[in-house]
């Protein structure tokens, strides 16, 4: 039969683990979060929590107010920006919950967490390409648009077929609309998701 002490030596050694106590010290890291992280379990045992974070973060009173829930027994969890060996930005789906001795008294934090660096940074890259994607959609629609000025123009200045003419820069001009309001919701979209990622990167706990 599974005991406690076999359910917990599985979780350290298959999950990025790392606790800390009442003053942010690491105390026990696993093997996988130190190579998540890019430390040896050494180099993290003689630092902090905010070694692992982006000094915008540290100096924010988000991280003053993210440390005193946490101590005051709270749990957490979020998509996290940490930092890394050598300045890397390091996303993770970080959970954290409190550790208690037998009399209920808090003695620390433990971090589960989850490496998502490479699906975050793919979503990344591939919404920067729709953003010019779309930014190249936009400027044929422009174009498309001075066309069919230039067509109704020529219309007029026709008298022969004139009638043919108007209707195609018509309907140009209606495509070209169309085409310009789709790619400016595309653009919106696309911002709005790059805002949550840049919120993820400078505001994270």
């Amino acid at each position: 039969m599974e005991t406690s002490s076999d359910f917990l030596s599985s979780v350290t050694e298959n999950l990025a683990v790392v606790t800390f106590d009442t003053k942010t010290n690491i105390t026990y890291a696993s093997d996988l979060f130190a190579q998540t992280m890019g430390y040896s379990k050494e180099e993290l045992l003689k630092m902090q929590h905010r070694d692992l974070c982006f000094s915008s973060f540290v100096n924010s009173a988000s991280y003053t107010e993210f440390w005193k829930r946490l101590l005051a027994g709270q749990t957490f969890q979020d998509q996290v920006l940490r930092k890394g060996k050598g300045n890397k930005k390091v996303y993770l789906e970080a959970n954290y919950f409190p550790l208690r001795d037998e009399a209920h008294n808090l003695t620390g934090v433990c971090k589960v967490c989850f490496d998502k660096t490479k699906s975050t940074s793919t979503l990344i890259k591939s919404i920067g390409e729709i953003g010019q994607i779309t930014n190249t959609v936009h400027e044929i629609a422009y174009n498309t648009n001075i066309l069919a000025v230039n067509t109704a123009l020529q219309a007029v200045r026709s008298s022969e077929n004139s009638n043919g003419f108007s209707v195609v820069a018509k309907e140009m001009r209606k495509l070209s609309k169309d085409v310009d309001q789709s790619s400016k919701d595309i653009r919106e979209t696309v911002q709005n998701i790059l805002h949550q990622l840049n919120v993820i990167d400078q505001d994270a706990y």
